[in-house]
């Protein structure tokens, strides 16, 4: 006797019974397997493949020849006993239901339970509640004028500014000397921090009204003031040479004086010293304390620090140089003149250094980075913008050759 040629394998089987029950052509055993297995007490959707194959082959009808025929009816024919192998699409569709509703609650997990407020190690609720979240009936207080509209150095006319700056420093020529005087870089040093340690203490002592008047010169700087001179400007610039003159270790320091000190020394040390880390270091304490940044610095500190970092790290890397560059112009200072020649100066070498044709570069070959290329290129429209912003300004507009010329004065000692 032969095999039924539609008799499927175990594997068949098997796979059959755990995922395709919808195949329409094996629907019938599919049933059948289902049917004994629930017989034998083995649970709905649970099926002993052996046994229940058994069994199915057992109520099978032999096969033979296709000549040989009983009643007229071939003996390939099902028995009655045999399931149909079609059925109706309501019974299809409640098994599949069946077996998608099995798989999803078995692959259902256990949600994980919210924490208590108690296991975090604080009282979650009661720091909520006590905070107080009234702050929309609380008065708003009335904003902070901004940069341009105080009464600074900075804000009065650039000619005017100027002027007050050369006369302060012919009153500081005292104090100046001794700086200019000093042999070695560190006592340099040490005496102007003597200088910051005095100012700090200052600040620290004064009341607020005093260090606005005394120090950051409110009264002086009035709007009367911004534009042409005044007595007060000349009582200011005899005070400063009365107490420099008195006691040159011991001058008079506010907004106007110390900028100029402070410019002095970084001038002194950056190139007669060759001390570019010391002059950076000066920098860097005087940013940690704000109201010491806020009155040691003006633009001409920034382009003292710009030249600094070209001349000693512009050749390696030119990230410090953009960074200060950036950092003045966030706090304020726009750039002059001196600032176009030193970002045309930086332009040029470093142009000179990537075509392997500048004269630090004995040998020729190109040194560029990609990063100092981007930067170089920020910087060009950087220069673009300051060009076109001093045309427009009330002073003269140098040559290039004035320009230079400039520059090179600006790092002659004194």
């Amino acid at each position: 006797m032969q095999s039924p040629r539609y008799l499927p394998s175990l594997r068949a089987v098997s796979r059959l019974g755990k995922v395709s029950r919808r195949c329409f052509h094996c629907s019938a055993k599919v049933s059948y397997l289902k049917d004994q297995g629930e017989d034998q007490g083995q649970g709905q959707g649970t099926i002993d493949l052996e046994s229940a194959l058994n069994a199915w082959k057992s109520e099978q009808p032999p096969t033979g020849n296709s000549n040989d025929k009983s009643d007229g009816v071939s003996s390939s024919a099902p028995p009655e006993s045999q399931p149909r192998q079609s059925f109706s699409k309501a019974s299809e569709f409640e098994s599949l239901s069946s077996l998608i509703k099995s798989a999803s609650s078995a692959r259902q997990t256990k949600r994980p339970t919210a924490r208590k407020s108690g296991e975090y190690g604080f009282d979650l609720e009661s720091l909520l509640s006590t905070r107080n979240w009234n702050w929309r009936r609380k008065s708003a207080k009335p904003a902070s004028p901004s940069f341009r509209s105080r009464v600074t150095i900075q804000s009065i006319d650039s000619e005017l500014r100027d002027q007050l700056n050369s006369k302060c420093h012919d009153a500081l020529r005292p104090t100046l000397d001794i700086f200019s005087s000093m042999p070695t870089a560190v006592e340099v040093y040490q005496f102007y921090m003597e200088l910051v340690g005095g100012l700090h203490d200052q600040l620290n002592s004064k009341s607020s009204k005093l260090v606005k008047n005394d120090i950051y010169l409110k009264d002086t700087l009035d709007e009367v003031s911004r534009s042409e001179w005044t007595s007060k400007y000349t009582e200011l610039i005899d005070a400063i040479s009365s107490k420099s003159n008195q006691n040159a270790r011991s001058p008079l320091m506010n907004l106007l004086s110390f900028p100029i000190i402070t410019n002095h020394v970084l001038k002194i040390l950056g190139s007669r010293f060759f001390q570019a880390e010391l002059a950076m270091t000066i920098f860097n304490l005087l940013k940690s304390d704000l109201h010491l940044h806020t009155i040691s610095c003006n633009q001409s500190t920034y382009n003292q620090i710009l030249t600094i970092l070209w001349i000693y790290y512009g050749n390696v890397d030119l990230m410090e140089f953009e960074k200060t560059y950036q950092e003045m112009k966030l706090l304020g200072f726009r750039g002059d003149f001196a600032t176009y020649n030193i970002l045309r100066v930086a332009i040029d070498e470093y142009g000179g250094l990537r075509w392997g044709i500048s004269k630090f570069n004995d040998s020729g070959s190109r040194v560029m980075t990609r990063e100092d290329n981007a930067r170089v290129a920020y910087l060009k429209n950087e220069v673009e913008a300051l060009k076109s912003e001093l045309k427009n300004s009330p002073l003269y507009e140098p040559t290039p050759d004035e320009l230079s010329k400039q520059f090179r004065n600006s790092w002659r000692t004194f």
